[in-house]
């Protein structure tokens, strides 16, 4: 009688901790992540060559690209802590490459929210209702599966804006439409003119599989486009997210952002010296304002 009895009461809690949150993607779902890299990542310091440029205490950034790798996560760190200085904000619009090519639609959104080690952290399910509806989108949570793209930022985003809910966008890299990307961008500004507490961040590697000469001037390159703010110039440089990029310069165009601050530029060579001569991979941590 007692074991019968104790197995129901296990069954009757975890159905009511389950049942609960029917709504919750549960983090962490990738193998990118583990809660005790990332509590190492916030404690450690980065390499003696790595240059950060703080930023001037008077901008009042509107949006920013930050690496989806927990390798240079002691930068994103120092990224979301200069920006918790600089400006409040309640909600983080993330736009994502779709990594693993998942999901049904080219550009997918989904209510579900996150579990990092620090708690959840809610999606704005108002702003992703208005972007599906005037878009002609449906819900696509399978796009978010594993998906470090959002997984590797929202720890951070609860560590320093521990009330701050976020939309999650991720984008199908390989079938991208210039015009699909136009009318995010419309929606997203509308979003950002009416709402001074939204900032919209860009999970984006760029440079990959290239020796160090190459990567440095791919990133030469790549710094241009940045600061041009020219969403027809984006396709021509090496990024696993350009189609977010292309949204985010089209949104900033709309509502009339044209400076960006480089917090830092970098690769992963800098971070590991075992990394394979021909496989290196470069980040830019900015702010545009």
């Amino acid at each position: 009688m007692g074991k019968r009895y104790s197995h129901k009461i296990v069954i009757i809690i975890l159905v009511t901790l389950f049942g609960c949150h029917r709504d919750i993607s549960f983090f962490p779902t990738t193998s990118y992540y583990r809660e005790k890299d990332f509590i190492q990542t916030i404690n450690k310091k980065n390499p003696d060559n790595i240059k950060i440029e703080l930023t001037d205490e008077n901008i009042f950034p509107v949006s920013g690209t930050v690496s989806h790798h927990l390798l240079v996560g002691s930068i994103t760190n120092q990224w979301f802590k200069e920006l918790k200085k600089l400006r409040d904000i309640k909600t983080f619009i993330i736009l994502t490459p779709n990594h693993y090519n998942q999901g049904k639609e080219i550009i997918s959104l989904s209510k579900k929210s996150w579990l990092t080690n620090n708690g959840i952290v809610k999606v704005n399910k108002k702003y992703v209702y208005t972007i599906l509806t005037n878009l002609k989108l449906k819900e696509d949570d399978n796009a978010f599966h594993n998906e470090h793209g959002i997984g590797d930022i929202v720890p951070f985003i609860k560590l320093y804006f521990p009330k701050a809910d976020i939309v999650p966008i991720s984008f199908d890299q390989f079938n991208k439409r210039i015009k699909k990307c136009n009318d995010l961008a419309t929606q997203l500004s509308t979003i950002i003119k009416k709402n001074r507490n939204v900032f919209i961040l860009v999970s984006t590697d760029f440079s990959h599989r290239a020796d160090i000469q190459t990567t440095l001037s791919r990133d030469l390159y790549s710094e241009k486009v940045i600061n041009s703010f020219d969403p027809v110039k984006v396709n021509t440089i090496h990024s696993d997210n350009t189609a977010g990029l292309i949204t985010l310069f089209f949104t900033l165009n709309e509502v009339g952002v044209y400076k960006t601050h480089i917090f830092s530029n970098t690769n992963a060579k800098n971070f590991d010296i075992k990394t394979p001569d021909d496989d290196i991979t470069s980040y830019f941590f900015t702010y545009q304002y």
